[in-house]
């Protein structure tokens, strides 16, 4: 890991927010009034999103694992990015197949789609955030990362709190772009020491 890649994924991470924010606005209507079709997603900018996503996913794990040496919540981080991929797929296919659109035909099939992938996304942000508390080292915004993580995985899990958890975790998401920035400035130091020693000496 170096600085200007930290830097990347923290900007990387921002215009993530930028393109998620309406998505999820949109998914939490769909959510509380069954029947909204899936047409409503524009597909490029779910592409979009999903691209960056995974991008910061990724660069989440490798930023723990090279910059922390901690590699517990990989599990917990692939799982997230696997979701986001199913997610895309059913939105696809939706736009690619209008003749058999979800939310046209049977709009019991999409809600229980979202409540179900909403209940796991949960259960992995629970479990990201248990992890991310046995961080050493870790700054505050990655702590508090972990908080927003674990508020939401609970949300999601209530199922009937899922739009406030979206919420919730774009909150997350925007603190996680301090995250980014934060850690980059460790590299500005001597590698040999650690984050919170480099913290100390500046």
């Amino acid at each position: 890991m170096n600085r200007e890649r930290l830097m990347t994924a923290g900007w990387v991470c921002l215009w993530g927010v930028v393109l998620t924010i309406p998505l999820e606005i949109v998914r939490g209507v769909l959510v509380s009034k069954v029947g909204l079709p899936l047409s409503l997603f524009s597909p490029f900018i779910v592409l979009a999103t999903t691209g960056l996503s995974l991008y910061v996913w990724y660069e989440l794990r490798e930023m723990l694992n090279k910059t922390y040496h901690f590699a517990s919540a990989d599990n917990a981080i692939l799982g997230m990015a696997t979701l986001v991929l199913i997610w895309t797929a059913v939105n696809f296919f939706d736009f690619m197949v209008p003749q058999l659109r979800i939310g046209q035909h049977s709009s019991g099939v999409l809600l229980l789609f979202y409540v179900v992938t909403g209940v796991v996304r949960g259960v992995l942000g629970i479990l990201l955030a248990t992890e991310l508390r046995r961080v050493e080292d870790a700054p505050q915004s990655l702590k508090t990362f972990g908080v927003l993580s674990m508020i939401s995985g609970v949300m999601f899990c209530t199922v009937i709190l899922i739009p406030l958890a979206a919420l919730v975790s774009v909150v997350a998401k925007i603190v996680l772009i301090y995250v980014f920035w934060e850690t980059s400035e460790f590299y500005k130091y001597a590698v040999s020491t650690t984050p919170t020693q480099r913290t100390m000496t500046r």
